[in-house]
């Protein structure tokens, strides 16, 4: 199958790049022109709650897109970093719980952090608020923060990838519930991430925050996928015994049916090959060039893990790509700089995957194979 795979997904990228340059994304849609401006009007009446985790590249920028709010939590996980020190010495209040999962470190937040708001907004350290997010929240909740009976709302994000905005590859606007109110909106468990509980509706805001997954380079994206296919192939393997097909596939709500999608993805042969087509054609990935094809690789090869143990959960798999990963932050614990440099250490980890897949246990790649990586 890789024989006529590569050099399609190649073809499709040529051919976005030589005869259809007027819709591919580039121009305004770079991260300089994504709303970072600060804002200056009347603040909402939101608490900001921020989960971090060895963040200080990230804080500093997070943070100061805070600057509107007058209540800001950074929740650190445990960090051995500098995060601890920045959060202080910006003066917000810095709170400290050991990290179990999405759905229980926010729960955390809700039950002991005395927020001075019951609005709160919970944002990761590597995400930014925009202008207009904060202005829609004051228009949503009033200046009283009591305009609306909702119990949260979901939010887009759009994710920068290399300084580009990836509108088709990163299936925008997917959204998340971000903003919530404490006494009627509670959180479980659902894979690597979390489903809301809730005690009325939902609402939906229109202007998204700013994501950078890849701000403190691939290996650490890696590692955190390596280890959210670890909870996916889990939580697969618990609930397989229910249907993949369901109502919801049809349903008017996107994130409701973008649910029952992966749901349904879990049934499908091939796995990684299917992600790869959805993003890269169906969804429009090619018309992002260079940057498009790395994402959807870096996405098939996620989607290819959880196959893999789903089929294999005796945690060989996840050994492996510690291990490998491990050998590349030893020689370089820089981010990578530019797109070039980041497709390179992708050819390059994907082929030291490959060359350690005889590796046994206890052993790191290192010691299989002397320098294959230059």
């Amino acid at each position: 199958m890789s024989q006529w795979f590569r050099p399609l997904s190649v073809w499709f990228t040529r051919w976005a790049w030589e005869t259809k340059g007027a819709v591919v994304d580039r121009g305004a849609e770079q991260a300089g022109h994504l709303g970072l401006a600060t804002y200056l009007g009347v603040p909402p009446r939101v608490s900001v709650v921020i989960l971090a985790l060895n963040e200080s590249t990230n804080l500093a920028a997070c943070l100061r897109s805070c600057a509107w709010c007058d209540d800001v939590h950074v929740i650190d996980s445990g960090s051995n970093d500098e995060s601890v020190a920045i959060a202080t010495s910006m003066g917000v209040h810095v709170h400290r719980n050991i990290f179990e999962s999405f759905a229980q470190q926010r729960n955390w937040v809700i039950d002991n952090v005395k927020c001075k708001h019951p609005w709160q907004f919970h944002l990761d350290a590597d995400e930014r608020f925009t202008a207009e997010l904060v202005a829609e929240m004051l228009q949503e909740l009033g200046l009283s923060g009591l305009d609306t009976e909702n119990a949260c709302y979901r939010v887009p994000n759009r994710m920068i990838f290399m300084d580009q905005w990836l509108r088709r590859s990163a299936d925008y606007p997917a959204y998340q519930v971000r903003l919530i109110h404490s006494t009627r909106c509670r959180f479980i468990d659902a894979g690597h991430g979390q489903r809301e509980l809730t005690q009325g509706s939902i609402g939906i805001l229109k202007w998204p925050y700013l994501h950078f997954p890849f701000s403190n380079g691939l290996m650490a994206w890696l590692a955190r996928h390596n280890l959210y296919s670890d909870y996916e192939a889990k939580n697969a393997l618990a609930t397989r015994h229910e249907p993949y097909f369901s109502s919801d596939l049809c349903s008017s709500d996107r994130t409701v049916r973008r649910r029952a999608l992966k749901r349904l993805s879990f049934a499908m042969p091939a796995r990684s090959v299917c992600r790869f087509i959805y993003q890269y054609i169906l969804k429009g990935g090619f018309l992002e060039g260079r940057a498009g094809l790395a994402y959807c690789q870096l996405l098939s090869m996620y989607e290819g893990w959880i196959g893999r143990k789903m089929r294999h959960p005796d945690g060989r798999l996840s050994w492996r790509i510690n291990q490998v990963i491990a050998e590349f932050r030893q020689r370089s614990a820089q981010p990578e700089q530019d797109l070039e440099h980041l497709r390179t250490t992708m050819r390059q980890f994907r082929r030291r995957m490959r060359e350690s897949a005889s590796m046994p246990e206890g052993r790191s790649a290192a010691e299989i194979t002397d320098g294959a990586v230059q």
